[in-house]
């Protein structure tokens, strides 16, 4: 009888541990005589479990103790709370701290009974793409860090181009708040490309990166001059500039030379027109000069050279240069000799040198506009200016003639015999 009793307690003893366990699972708070247990699931805002999460429950704003716990990797964390500090008069707060971050969650509850069995924090998984090509949309080869304020989390590679940032640290994860933009901008990731490196806030990197690696390329093909009837000698200069999708935001300048043995004269070059093309921009450059300001030459002949320089947005900077030889023989009929135009790869019977070089690797993205000369009005038409007094001696010769023809008439007429 003993023993049937002893087996009915141990039944009983059974199903009310069963019992427990059941309301343990279901509800989210077990009360007993000294302590309540809350059982609470953390996940982003994307549904994904955050595991590995410290979690300090704070009995009140004002209170010193508190009750932590770790998440697992489901994101639930068990914590016992001392019954003693669960009720009127209690505002209990949740704290949530994550790796490196420190604290990145912290709400305040009416009661222990207001707390959710879910919490959803403001955070999702970070993940980034990005296109990386030069001015000219190339992809390159190369390798990124991240940071995350100042603190280094990991180093990558990317190939033709493609970076990817992944969500994956340390076995933990890489947040991103979906309200807080100040806990993204101190992500901050560098790019390393040959010798060139460049930091960006993390939200800043865009989908296309583009690096600006290579100076401007610059080619002069072509300087003409032509001496006016106004006694203004005129300048031109054919130029190209390509910077690949910088080309547009490139600072362009030119300035003309003229020299002889005695001395020389600048004159900046303003541009006139100008025709985009696959290679780069075509540029018209002129300038012109009163022949009475040029310096004296024994035997008419100067030296005119052409440089332009073109900077990129990131200070990088090129030069080109070019040089012809120009005659200026006036005769007593006031013909002036014109020079042939210069082509890019001969000048005919002219002297005529080319030069390119660069300079300036700078990092400064500043642009400076450029003085250009004014000029002085339109040019006239290259060719030979004739004097106009060819047109009137034909018609002085004539009248001579006429003149001598009635003179000697009338003077002949007063001889003639029989004349009184």
């Amino acid at each position: 009888m003993l023993k049937g009793a002893e087996l009915a307690l141990h039944g009983i003893a059974t199903i009310l541990t069963m019992i427990l366990l059941v309301v343990a699972v279901v509800s989210p708070i077990l009360s007993f005589s000294d302590f309540v247990v809350l059982r609470i699931r953390f996940v982003l805002s994307n549904g994904v479990p955050l595991g590995n999460a410290t979690v300090t429950y704070k009995y009140s704003r004002v209170s010193t103790q508190t009750v932590t716990n770790t998440t697992d990797r489901d994101g639930f964390v068990i914590l016992r709370i001392n019954n003693e500090w669960v009720g009127d008069g209690y505002h209990p707060i949740i704290i949530v701290s994550y790796g490196f971050y420190g604290e990145i969650y912290r709400s305040e509850f009416n009661d222990v009974n207001s707390i959710p069995e879910t919490v959803i924090l403001p955070y999702t998984l970070l993940y980034k793409k990005s296109v990386i090509t030069d001015e000219y949309l190339r992809g390159l080869n190369g390798s990124y860090r991240l940071f995350y304020n100042n603190i280094f989390l990991k180093k990558g590679f990317f190939h033709n181009g493609l970076l990817i940032i992944n969500e994956t640290f340390n076995g933990g994860f890489l947040l991103l708040s979906t309200e807080d933009a100040s806990f993204n901008y101190k992500y901050s990731v560098v790019v390393d490309v040959n010798n060139t490196s460049i930091t960006l806030h993390l939200p800043d990197l865009n989908d296309h990166l583009i690096l600006d690696l290579y100076k401007p390329r610059v080619s002069i093909k072509s300087i003409n001059a032509s001496m006016g009837v106004n006694e203004v000698l005129y300048l031109y200069a054919n130029a190209s500039v390509y910077d690949g999708v910088n080309t547009n935001n490139t600072s362009i300048k030119g300035v003309f030379i003229v020299g002889s043995g005695t001395g020389v004269i600048e004159r900046d070059a303003r541009i006139i027109s100008s025709r985009a093309g696959y290679s780069g921009i075509s540029l018209l450059f002129k300038a012109s000069i009163f022949k009475a300001s040029l310096p004296p030459s024994s035997n008419g002949s100067y030296t005119i050279t052409f440089k332009v320089s073109a900077t990129d947005p990131t200070g990088k900077s090129s030069k080109a240069s070019r040089s012809i030889t120009y005659s200026i023989g006036v005769e007593s009929t006031g013909r002036t000799s014109i020079s042939e135009p210069a082509t890019e790869n001969s000048v005919g019977s002219n002297t005529s040198t080319i030069h390119y070089e660069g300079e300036n690797t700078g990092n400064s993205g500043t642009t400076t506009s450029n003085p250009y000369n004014s000029g002085f009005g339109a040019g006239v038409n290259p060719g030979v200016q004739t004097s106009n007094l060819g047109y009137f001696t034909a018609p002085i010769i004539a009248l001579a003639i006429l003149f001598l023809e009635l003179r000697r008439r009338i003077g002949g007429g007063s001889a003639s015999p029989g004349s009184s």
